[in-house]
């Protein structure tokens, strides 16, 4: 993990991490809009982690998402559709 975090640069403080709200809506430019579903227990699991970490919940789940790495069980969660072209665990 030392490798991946050095190939993406130095940890920013969470301030940084959050991008700066637009005030006509935009996403700026360099960012990404995601929009995930989940159980509302994962959820409030997440919000609470967020809450203990002293974070404000936008910026908790930027840093999560900086930190992410693959997973040795690389299944689908149940009831997820893989992306088109990665195969899915279907023989193509």
């Amino acid at each position: 993990m030392a490798e991946t975090m050095q190939a993406i640069g130095p940890l920013r403080t969470h301030s940084a991490l959050s991008p700066p709200r637009s005030a006509n809506g935009r996403t700026p430019p360099g960012y990404r809009v995601l929009h995930v579903i989940v159980p509302e227990p994962i959820f409030n699991h997440v919000k609470a982690q967020a809450y203990l970490s002293g974070m404000r919940f936008p910026e908790y789940v930027a840093r999560f998402l900086e930190e992410a790495w693959p997973y040795k069980d690389a299944r689908p969660p149940q009831g997820a559709v893989a992306p088109a072209g990665t195969g899915g665990g279907h023989a193509e």
